[in-house]
C-alpha cells in the first residue's frame, strides 16, 4: 500500500521515532508525511545531546521529543516540590495492613494535593521548549510537518495554532496566511505528484472479497444464516455492525462480497482465515478476531 494511489499520514508519535530508526527503515515510507512537536534548537539542548552521547558511550541511544519531555517532567516536578512549604512534608497516617510480601509500612504524605496543584502551575524554559501544561496535559506551541523523501526525512513547513502554516516560527503578518498553493507539490507514496484519489472504483466491478467467521457459538458477535432457497448468506451480529458503521462514514461507496468461512473442530480456524488475507484469496475479514502475536507475523 505504499505505491500509486495511496497516502500516509502518520502522527507525533511515529514521526518523533523516524531519524532514530535509520535509513533502512525509513526507506520503505516514501511518500509518507508526519507531523511532531517542533523542539527549539538552543545552545542548552546541544550541550545536553553532547553530554548525553558522551555518558551513554553509544551513537545509536538516541533521545527523541518523548526523552526531552520526560527530562522536563522531573524538573517540573522537583520545581513543584521547592515551592511547598518544608513545615507541611510531613506523612499522615500508616498503613498497618499486613502481607505476606514483608513490605515495609506505608506512610501517605500530605502535600501530594499542593504538589500537584504547584505541577500544575509551573512553567519554564525547558530542553524540547516551553514547558506548561494546559488542562494537566503538556501542549506543543508549534508542530513541525515532515515528508520521507529519498530515504531521509525533509521539513515542509511549521505549523502553529495560531498562524497555522508558515515558514518561519513567529507572529505573522496580517493578510499573509499560507496556503497550500505556496507549497511546493508533494512527492506523494509511489514517487508521483499525482493528488491519491482515495480511492478507485475496482476494474471490472469487481468487489472486496471480505471473509467473515462461520460457527454456532458467539452469534451475538456474528451469526451468518443462509437462505435455504436462494443459498445467499445473512450476516447479523456486533461485529458486523461495526463493519457498516465503519463503511457508512466513508464518502464513497465500497462494493464488497461477504465470503463465509466455516469454522470448527472438522472446518477451518481464524489462523487459516487470516492466511487466507495474506495470500490474497480475500482481502479482509470481519468477525470476532483476536489480534495476537503469530496472527500479526502470518
Amino acid at each position: 500500500m505504499i505505491s500509486d494511489g495511496y497516502a500516509w499520514i502518520i502522527t507525533d508519535g511515529l514521526s518523533t521515532l523516524l531519524d532514530p530508526m535509520g535509513a533502512k527503515v525509513i526507506g520503505s515510507m516514501q511518500g509518507v508525511l508526519g507531523i511532531r512537536p517542533h523542539k527549539p534548537q538552543s545552545k542548552r539542548l546541544e550541550n545536553f545531546k553532547k553530554k548525553w552521547k558522551s555518558e551513554i558511550h553509544s551513537s545509536s541511544t538516541k533521545l527523541n521529543i518523548f526523552g526531552y519531555w520526560a527530562y522536563n517532567t522531573v524538573w517540573a516536578l522537583a520545581k513543584a516540590v521547592e515551592m511547598v512549604p518544608q513545615e507541611s512534608s510531613s506523612v499522615n497516617g500508616e498503613n498497618h495492613h499486613k502481607n505476606t510480601c514483608q513490605f515495609p509500612v506505608i506512610k501517605v504524605s500530605k502535600i501530594g494535593k499542593m504538589i500537584l496543584k504547584r505541577l500544575l502551575k509551573t512553567k519554564f524554559k525547558g530542553l524540547s521548549g516551553d514547558f506548561s501544561l494546559v488542562r494537566g496535559q503538556l501542549r506543543s506551541s508549534a508542530f513541525e510537518i515532515i515528508k520521507v523523501i529519498d530515504n531521509k526525512e525533509k521539513f515542509i513547513r511549521y505549523w502553529t495554532f495560531k498562524n497555522g502554516l508558515s515558514r518561519k516560527l513567529g507572529k505573522a503578518k496580517k493578510g499573509k496566511s499560507m496556503s497550500k498553493y505556496e507549497l511546493k507539490p508533494p512527492i506523494w507514496p509511489g514517487n508521483t505528484k499525482d493528488i491519491p484519489r482515495g480511492w478507485t472504483t475496482p476494474v471490472g466491478g469487481n468487489k472486496l472479497r471480505i471473509g467473515v467467521p462461520d460457527k454456532p457459538s458467539f452469534e451475538a458477535y456474528l451469526k451468518v444464516e443462509q437462505d435455504s432457497y436462494t443459498k445467499e448468506s445473512t450476516i447479523t451480529g456486533f461485529s458486523y455492525d461495526v463493519f457498516e458503521k465503519a463503511l457508512a462514514l466513508l464518502r464513497f461507496a465500497v462494493p464488497h462480497k461477504l465470503i463465509p468461512f466455516p469454522i470448527g473442530p472438522n472446518a477451518g480456524t481464524y489462523n487459516k482465515l487470516l492466511y487466507h488475507v495474506k495470500n490474497q484469496k480475500i482481502d479482509a475479514a470481519v468477525g470476532d478476531i483476536t489480534i495476537l502475536a503469530n496472527s500479526l507475523s502470518m
